[in-house]
């Protein structure tokens, strides 16, 4: 049985040598020194661009230092952060996570596009999803309010990264039902 690669846990006996993906950020050390493979997380109000000013004293920790670095790296240097396994919500290369906030104000816009093809605003699609997946129910949709050309694979990857939960996979389907 093919069983993939996880990383941060032990080998099963049977496991053998894999090629693995790891999704990597530029970052900028505000500590004073971090070793490789130190735990590190987003801090604010250390560098101009905040989103990626890096410290193993940040309290909720995204990744770690490159652990193949020979050489601490010292504040105000650039780095890799490999971001932990399972943590990222797309992978082609080009990832996302909810910790960045470009990708959450992107997939905002994304969802404001997919609203106004709906004929809604923004919050009354993100309301009608949590609902959706809170209670099962449906948003039902009025007369002059077309749902049939949202991408609804697309609108529930974005969603969770807006709001940085995971979705069940049996849940992303369309949340909509006609008035009809």
């Amino acid at each position: 049985m093919f069983r993939s690669t996880v990383l941060g846990q032990l080998l099963k006996p049977d496991d053998k040598r894999d090629a693995i993906h790891i999704a990597v950020a530029p970052v900028v050390c505000v500590d004073s020194n971090l070793i490789p493979g130190a735990h590190v997380g987003f801090v604010k109000g250390e560098t101009p661009s905040n989103d990626e000013a890096v410290s193993a004293h940040a309290e909720k920790k995204l990744g770690i230092v490159d652990p193949f670095l020979r050489e601490s790296v010292k504040r105000g240097e650039r780095f890799w952060m490999f971001l932990y396994p399972n943590t990222i919500t797309s992978l082609r290369h080009d990832w996302s996570h909810p910790a960045f906030e470009c990708d959450v104000q992107h997939s905002r816009e994304e969802i404001d596009k997919m609203s106004r093809i709906v004929g809604i605003r923004y919050e009354r699609m993100m309301a009608a999803a949590a609902e959706y997946l809170e209670n099962d129910e449906y948003c039902h949709m009025g007369d002059n309010e077309d749902y049939n050309g949202v991408d609804f694979e697309q609108f529930w990857k974005h969603y969770e990264i807006v709001t940085g939960k995971k979705v069940n996979q049996d849940k992303k389907y369309c949340f909509f039902s006609c008035a009809c």
